[in-house]
């Protein structure tokens, strides 16, 4: 049986801590790589880049620019695949453009993560903020953790999601630029 009575809403909250003051220990910088240093992002790195996604017609999905650079360790499952392999071997301040397959990037579109849900296993307080086109966080079927959905259709017996990216089967392109790697 498939239960959502844990659904989540990605509609955001917040929660405020009274713990009392406490003076916090220094943070120490993590030391940075520069282009004259001559390292190389590899496994293991931790690297901040900045990027543009677009899709084979031009279109722009995401951007980095005009906010932070993005951060993560290399090789280890915080990004797409094929974004790791992009940004294996880059120094610092070094750029490169690639295409990623949908297999290196959010995979092929998959008809079995599309799915309903009889209404009486929603609570009603849910359904009332669902929205077509929305998205929302649903337990998974098969005991892994909850994955995030696209609310497809609100019918009087069911609910329709999709738990598809928005990007699945879809070849990405990125420009990528190495800004450092913090050792």
């Amino acid at each position: 049986m498939f239960a959502l009575g844990a659904l989540l809403l990605l509609t955001g909250g917040g929660c405020a801590s009274s713990a009392s003051k406490q003076t916090a220990a220094p943070v120490e910088e993590p030391t940075r790589v520069t282009p004259e240093n001559n390292e190389t992002a590899q496994a293991g790195s931790r690297v901040r880049v900045h990027y543009k996604g677009t899709l084979d017609d031009g279109t722009e999905f995401d951007s980095s620019r005009g906010r932070d650079p993005l951060e993560f360790v290399v090789g280890s499952g915080q990004v797409i695949t094929g974004f790791d392999e992009a940004v294996t071997g880059l120094k610092p301040g070094e750029k490169r453009t690639v295409h990623i397959p949908p297999e290196k990037a959010y995979g092929e579109y998959d008809k079995t993560k599309v799915f309903d849900v009889p209404r009486s296993e929603i609570p009603q307080e849910a359904v009332d903020q669902f929205i077509v086109g929305g998205k929302t966080m649903v337990p998974s079927r098969n005991g892994n953790p909850a994955m995030v959905a696209t609310i497809v259709k609100i019918s009087d017996g069911a609910v329709s999601f999709d738990a598809n990216s928005d990007l699945a089967g879809k070849a990405l392109n990125f420009e990528v630029e190495l800004v450092e790697i913090a050792l």
